[in-house]
């Protein structure tokens, strides 16, 4: 297999002088057209109609950025008034939390063994023993004779 010379040839990165082609002379001469001035009143419909134009665009562009401004504004106040209502719910939950606190508190200050430690403790109470205790039998009041008042 041969290989061939042109892939080691560095003429083709070297800078070339660059060459401008020649204009043909074929004898065509171009004409220069000039333009005739357009009158005053039609100069002056096309400004009214090209100043009226940029009005709207300018308009238009107002409006858009009025938009814009307005619903930044109010996405910005809405995402405050959610702040606020986060901040508000986590307080009712602190709330709701303290007072199922301090229900349970009270709760356990008037159960009946709170009262209970109380007496014996605080107001030096000796709870009854079962030989102190009498117990009476009540009779029904319909079926007594005593129980008839005259």
């Amino acid at each position: 297999m041969a290989y061939s010379a042109n892939a080691y040839d560095f003429d083709y990165f070297s800078a070339k002088p660059k060459v401008r082609p020649e204009p043909e002379q074929s004898g065509f001469n171009p004409k220069i057209v000039v333009k005739k001035a357009k009158p005053y009143n039609k100069l002056r419909t096309e400004q009214k109609v090209s100043a009226r134009a940029a009005v709207k665009v300018v308009a238009i562009a107002v409006l858009m950025f009025l938009f814009i401004g307005v619903n930044l504004y109010v996405r910005v106040v809405l995402n405050e008034r959610v702040h606020q209502l986060e901040t508000v719910k986590a307080e009712v939950n602190i709330a709701e939390s303290e007072n199922i606190r301090l229900y349970n508190d009270l709760n356990g200050m008037v159960s009946l063994e709170e009262v209970e430690k109380q007496a014996v403790s605080k107001f030096h109470m000796v709870k009854k023993e079962g030989s102190q205790i009498t117990y009476v039998e009540v009779g029904d009041a319909t079926n007594s004779s005593d129980a008839q008042v005259s």
